[in-house]
């Protein structure tokens, strides 16, 4: 069985300097870098968000690390919830081995390839993790002309996580993303739905063999391919809002089909560091060709579309927008 996915990054795409911060093009104040990853213990229904930004011109930077489980889902009340907003960027920064302000260190220990997670705040939380591609990134163009500027990439998460006194095995596969662009303000207080523009980010990885990446890609046989076709089914909780279940059915560039059947089994509402919108993260434990993989699924909304939403659920009238069909 390989150990990697059948993929390979188009040569002259990224180098090992998308590893380090990258120069902002112009000298446009609201120039972001973001930085996520995460990793799960199944057996605990527990999941951690990584999560953290940089504003390069403005030299402030952003972000959390967020631990939850089933015991409760809103980030006040989860097992461990950290969050930075206006850090100060120090001039000399290498993303190579850089510490944020929340306190997460990322060392890269292979260019694109392997990477060490460490965090620590007191005997509350530690983990130190090694981080493992089983691909190349995937970093199509985007936008006119078309430019580099983000990253998706799975690997294999190893490890160990302390929490309030007690020690976990972390081995996971998941999902990583980076990217570099301009996100100006203009449409921060625009309403959204975020699946309505993007079909959604779902991701999950029983390993190299079988992996989805929502309606962007999957990996069946170990091949990974694009999605030409896909449709997505939602199942949301009536008393709070948050998503149940997703079915995602598709066909591949390679005519392939495939179904992923997603049940969540915990989830936090929280915040997105520097936008005004929450994303509604939920450990996922998907069955995709009937395989078993576990994985994720972020919610991401709009505070006034989620409020809308959830309002009318509740039978109360509100005249925000809100999607017709979101489950």
């Amino acid at each position: 069985m390989n150990e990697r996915i059948d993929y390979v990054l188009p040569p002259g795409t990224l180098s090992a300097a998308d590893d380090q911060f990258h120069e902002p093009p112009t000298d446009d104040w609201w120039q972001i870098e973001t930085n996520w990853a995460w990793f799960f213990v199944p057996e605990a229904r527990l999941g951690c968000w990584i999560y953290h930004l940089v504003r390069p011109n403005m030299g402030i930077e952003a972000g959390s690390v967020q631990i939850w489980d089933d015991t409760a889902w809103h980030h006040t009340e989860v097992p461990y919830f950290r969050s930075s907003s206006g850090g100060r960027l120090a001039s000399d920064r290498d993303h190579r081995d850089h510490t944020y302000s929340t306190g997460f260190r990322w060392t890269v220990l292979e260019p694109l390839e392997r990477y060490r997670l460490r965090y620590e705040d007191g005997d509350i939380v530690k983990f130190d993790l090694e981080w493992t591609a089983i691909m190349d990134p995937w970093a199509p163009p985007k936008g006119k002309p078309p430019a580099i500027t983000h990253l998706d990439q799975f690997g294999r998460v190893t490890g160990s996580l302390e929490l309030h006194g007690e020690t976990m095995a972390v081995d996971c596969f998941a999902m990583r993303d980076r990217s570099w662009q301009i996100a100006r303000p203009e449409g921060a207080g625009t309403p959204f739905w975020a699946a309505e523009w993007t079909g959604g980010y779902m991701t999950a990885a029983a390993d190299a063999q079988t992996a989805f990446f929502g309606t962007r890609f999957v990996v069946l046989d170990g091949h990974l391919s694009p999605v030409v076709k896909s449709e997505v089914r939602r199942e949301r909780d009536r008393d709070h809002g948050y998503l149940r279940r997703i079915i995602v059915t598709g066909t591949d560039e390679d005519g392939r089909q495939f179904e992923a059947i997603g049940e969540a089994v915990s989830r936090m509402i929280v915040p997105i560091p520097g936008v005004q919108a929450l994303s509604v993260n939920s450990l996922m434990d998907y069955r995709i060709n009937g395989v078993q993989a576990w994985g994720d699924d972020q919610d991401a909304w709009a505070f006034s579309t989620w409020a809308a939403m959830r309002r009318k659920q509740m039978g109360y009238n509100d005249v925000r927008y809100s999607p017709a069909d979101c489950g």
